[in-house]
């Protein structure tokens, strides 16, 4: 009620004072244009309105629907491939619950006592848990990759960045949509369309979906089952009333449900110290040789069953006052998953299930509009956010009964106000400051045993973080088409608390994590006679205060993840992105990103180096052409695209590695042949491929060397040689 109470009186407030000009209208369809057509702008709504990319003086790489189709794109766990700076992660390998790194940050456990480090928005709605996010890739109008701090304009703070992901919008008065299936190899049966309907002159309904079957790709040698199964439903009605041109009104009512066998944790090295009668050493020596032999049979205990489910509901308002615009977002989100994973070996020595059961809601408002004869742009607004979730871990040490290991039930409610300004000193010169102040009001109960009926942990605690965080910039434009640009940004990560406690001397609070970000950039875009052109060029300088880190340890014989305040750090880094087409059958396009992160200091009690930052590569980048090949108009538009992308190696945890603990780099091939508009009509025919050269590569480990029910590093393997068909028709 008070989320409710605080935004009505918030809007009274706008309406009684609105006294400015030429409002900017904030539509959430706004999108990255494609590059395959003659406009050679980006729109994009990294600072909460429609603006061409290159008055964004932030690093912002935009990338359509039709261009993540035609990259292949049809997951979360393939963005990086994409946009430069980002890796993805499989949170415990699970592959529908895909945690982001970007510029180094990262939050791994995808526990509820603590906020991830990259926020994930879906129709300008945060998802502050990861679970079931993989799959919603599909009937989309953009995605956006913001990097570095977003401590002002974004509902929850985050110091890596944000990812926004907005759908198709309905549209009024018209009937159309599209309908595609795809076959490929591993029998994969995918079949995704869309639907938009009015529904007189006011109202139109989207209705969309995405069902994929498939078969794994892996065989468990120890119950017969294939692993790495993918079999997801998903779902998005969508309807809009504009009812006049002053007040629109979107709801969103998504859905997903999937069931999989995970799995696939390969040995990489074994550990020759560990040799106990329940853990032996040829056994783990046996299943390194065999799988060394045959990298798609594994020996595990158990298929690694996964369920997961993911619904939603956001309404977004605006309505236009004399010049104000007025903007309100709602959202609620109900997450239900359950994963079971193990070491990875035919004996039973760990079998861990994890139970996550959260529900939030978010409200935020919006004042925005341009005054002083259109010098001035401004939004301001005001943030709720309320979370439950409660998150189970069992585990069960070479075969004895499951213990709880931890519970955590936590209550997380945020609240925040903001504003951020543009000021045009001149033509060419402008100044940009904006800021937020935060307060998060975090509460846990946790519970834990040590032994069946033994209670290790019983205890709740509570702690409210408040921080002010800003961004300040100097933008110079020379002409309609460049930004020159150098921005400050302070970003913050609520505290909260060691989710992975089992004991009073663990259970411990963490403090926020700060960082404070320096970045210049370039970006530019126009002709050369008929040759398109888009660039853009960044480099930042980042501080990094009280980090938050997550390891894996070991009470006893039970493994637990700490958290933790671990350090201070630099990070160093720069991103470039390149678009050429010399002629409109020719498109050129690539990207590479550079991340130098450093800690000045580190502490987690028993290091005492400074170890390399996890799962943040050095290097990434990608290259990528596109040819509309010469055929008869009669017979439709032939295309092929290739992509490369690579990535340079990282390591598993926040410490020296261990054997195998450092993923080797990798780099992956793509491929698509797509007739389009066949005869002319309508039909699209597509033949494409990932990972066409079949690398063996590895998106993840699992830190079991030096642990007495591991004795060994796992590798999740990533994805082999996918190839198939797909038809599609839109209408």
């Amino acid at each position: 009620m008070r989320m409710y109470q605080f935004s009505a009186g918030l809007m009274a407030l706008a309406i009684a004072n609105g006294t400015s000009a030429n409002a900017q209208e904030q539509r959430p369809e706004a999108a990255a244009a494609d590059a395959s057509n003659d406009s050679n702008d980006i729109v994009v709504t990294a600072r909460r309105r429609d603006e061409s990319i290159v008055d964004v003086p932030v690093s912002v790489t935009a990338v359509s629907g039709d261009q993540l189709q035609r990259a292949n794109i049809s997951s979360a766990a393939d963005l990086a491939r994409v946009a430069p700076e980002v890796r993805t992660y499989p949170v415990q390998g699970r592959q529908s619950t895909i945690s982001f790194i970007i510029r180094g940050q990262i939050e791994t456990s995808g526990l509820p006592t603590a906020d991830p480090a990259v926020g994930l928005y879906f129709a300008e709605a945060v998802q502050a848990r990861p679970q079931g996010s993989g799959k919603l890739f599909y009937d989309l109008n953009s995605i956006q990759v913001v990097s570095g701090p977003q401590g002002t304009l974004f509902g929850r703070n985050h110091t890596g960045g944000a990812i926004l992901i907005s759908p198709q919008a309905p549209k009024l008065g018209e009937v159309e949509g599209y309908a595609q299936a795809i076959y490929g190899n591993y029998d994969r049966r995918e079949f995704q369309g869309a639907l938009n309907l009015p529904l007189g002159d006011k109202v139109a309904l989207r209705l969309a979906g995405n069902l994929t079957r498939r078969d794994g790709w892996l065989t468990n040698l120890v119950t017969g089952n294939e692993l790495r199964t993918d079999h997801t439903d998903s779902f998005r009605a969508s309807l809009l009333v504009e009812p006049s041109d002053q007040f629109r009104n979107v709801t969103i009512f998504d859905g997903f449900k999937g069931r999989s066998n995970d799995g696939g944790v390969t040995v990489i090295a074994v550990n020759p110290a560990i040799n106990s009668p329940v853990n032996p050493l040829a056994v783990r020596l046996a299943a390194l040789a065999a799988q060394q032999a045959d990298r798609r049979r594994v020996a595990q205990f158990n298929d690694a069953p996964s369920r997961s489910s993911n619904y939603g509901v956001t309404n977004t308002s605006t309505l236009e006052l004399g010049g104000v615009t007025l903007k309100n977002i709602f959202n609620y989100r109900w997450i239900r998953s359950d994963d079971t994973a193990d070491a990875g070996l035919p004996i039973n020595t760990l079998v861990q299930r994890v139970k996550v059961d959260a529900e939030q809601m978010s409200n935020e408002f919006q004042v925005s509009g341009t005054t002083l004869d259109e010098r001035l742009d401004y939004i301001a607004g005001a943030y709720f956010f309320w979370e439950k979730a409660t998150s189970t871990t069992f585990n069960s040490v070479f075969g004895s009964p499951f213990l709880v290991s931890p519970r955590d039930r936590a209550t997380n409610e945020s609240k925040s106000v903001f504003a951020q300004v543009d000021y045009h000193l001149n033509d060419k010169l402008s100044v940009t400051a904006g800021a937020r102040y935060t307060i998060d009001d975090r509460g846990v109960y946790q519970y834990a045993e040590s032994a069946p009926g033994v209670v290790s942990l019983n205890a709740s605690k509570s702690a409210t973080f408040k921080k002010p965080t800003w961004t300040l910039s100097l933008n110079y434009k020379p002409n309609e088409d460049t930004l020159l640009y150098v921005t400050n940004r302070r970003g913050y990560r609520s505290g909260g608390f060691n989710g992975g406690a089992t004991t009073p001397a663990t259970f411990t609070a963490l403090r926020p994590e700060i960082l404070t970000d320096y970045e210049a950039g370039f970006k530019t875009q126009g002709r050369l006679g008929d040759m398109r052109y888009r660039a853009s060029l960044s480099a930042f300088h980042s501080v990094y205060d009280d980090i938050q880190r997550n390891v894996l340890t070991v009470l006893g014989t039970v493994p637990v993840r700490t958290l933790f305040n671990a350090a201070k750090a630099r990070i160093n880094g720069g991103q470039a992105e390149l678009f050429v087409s010399p002629v409109r059958a020719i498109e050129l396009t690539g990207f590479v990103g550079y991340t130098d992160a450093k800690y000045k200091e580190f502490n987690d009690g028993t290091l005492t180096g400074l170890p390399p930052f996890a799962y943040t590569p050095k290097w990434n980048y990608r290259f990528s052409g596109r040819v509309i090949l010469p055929v008869s108009d009669d017979v439709g538009e032939l295309s092929a695209q290739a992509d490369y992308f690579h990535t340079s190696s990282v390591i598993r945890q926040d410490r020296p590695p261990f054997p195998g603990e450092r993923i080797p780099g990798y780099g992956l091939l793509s491929g698509r042949i797509t007739l389009d508009r066949i005869g002319g009509s309508n039909l699209r025919v597509s033949v494409f491929g990932t990972n066409l050269t079949n690398k063996t590569y590895y998106s993840a480990a699992q830190a079991f060397y030096t642990l007495p029910f591991g004795g060994l590093t796992g590798g999740v393997l990533g994805d082999p040689r996918m190839y198939g068909v797909e038809v599609g028709y839109r209408f």
